[in-house]
């Protein structure tokens, strides 16, 4: 079985499209229809159904894990015989999860391209979800994440960084919904770590639970035992900076993304770090890669690099009062 046809019966699986498949590998219609004919051929099977649209046989479900396997043992090979022939060329292939990798990876790239100029670096920025499932379908060197530990038998993880979360919010929303006086008490006792009951008027932005930050914040507030009056939600975190700037609503973000954006922040707006049962709350960023997966000297110097320069964003405190006086009565 040529390995060139059997390539194109696997991505014709993934999408099911002889046309979209076709134009995104840059052959014909017929050309591609031979080389699954050739595989249906040699198999002795049909592997589509073609009406009333394409879609795969059990026999050809059953092929498509193999196909799978196949070239990924191809890439770990090709791996181990570049790690034995001491190249310094090459791909690696990470996923990331954004906006928090806009912290970190431009330094990571720039020293890394200073080591291994003639490797190609191809990112992924996804969610942690999506990640996940790359990693476990072996297609990614490894990704920096949010994990949950035992979520895939197949991924090893290995948890690097503590991620705290803060907690941000305007003076103009505290003094819209508390006096003066309660607003300097709630900024002085928060600095050291905000409890969410102490917050329960004001309105919120906050991730939905299909964020790994939305759902560690709604266990706070659980804890807390209050309801957050939620104006806005999203399943991304990047509209808390502009909400809280314009003072429309109170919002969350990791340590890494606050890294970004705390040059953006409005001068009015508070950042305190996120406490529950006056402890503070965290997310684990995790290193995670397939079991199979043969990490070379090039890869394994990326995760180094990457492990140095989430070290040195750990150390920033991030914490903040604003500077701006309370508003004039009367």
């Amino acid at each position: 079985m040529e390995l060139e046809s059997l390539n194109y019966f696997m991505e014709t699986a993934k999408s099911l499209s002889i046309t979209e498949t076709s134009e995104r590998l840059f052959i014909s219609q017929q050309t591609l229809s031979n080389h699954i004919r050739r595989v249906e051929d040699y198999y002795g099977t049909r592997l589509f159904n073609r009406q009333p649209r394409l879609q795969l046989t059990a026999a050809g479900q059953e092929v498509l894990k193999y196909a799978e396997t196949i070239f990924s043992d191809e890439k770990r090979l090709l791996a181990v015989l570049a790690d034995l022939g001491n190249s310094d060329s090459g791909l690696i292939t990470i996923g990331v999860t954004s906006p928090r990798c806009n912290a970190y990876l431009p330094q990571v790239l720039e020293k890394y391209n200073a080591l291994y100029p003639k490797v190609l670096v191809s990112t992924i920025e996804s969610t942690n979800n999506e990640l996940e499932r790359l990693i476990q379908k072996n297609q990614l060197d490894f990704a920096v994440g949010a994990y949950i530990e035992g979520t895939y038998p197949n991924i090893q993880s290995h948890s690097t960084h503590e991620d705290p979360i803060y907690f941000c919010v305007s003076d103009r929303l505290l003094y819209k919904y508390y006096t003066p006086d309660e607003t300097k008490f709630l900024k002085e006792n928060s600095l050291k770590g905000a409890d969410m009951s102490n917050f329960s008027r004001i309105p919120f932005m906050i991730p939905t639970i299909q964020n790994r930050l939305g759902e560690r914040v709604m266990q706070c507030f659980q804890a807390a035992r209050c309801t957050p009056d939620i104006h806005y939600t999203s399943k991304h975190t990047t509209m808390i900076i502009p909400l809280c700037n314009r003072g429309l609503a109170a919002g969350f973000t990791s340590h890494m993304n606050l890294c970004n954006w705390l040059p953006q922040l409005a001068r009015d707006v508070n950042v305190f770090p996120l406490c529950q049962n006056g402890k503070p709350v965290t997310t684990s960023i995790t290193l995670i890669y397939h079991k199979q997966r043969y990490l070379n000297h090039f890869v394994k110097d990326f995760i180094q690099l990457t492990v140095e320069a989430l070290d040195t964003l750990e150390r920033q405190d991030l914490s903040r009062l604003s500077a701006c006086p309370p508003p004039q009565q009367g």
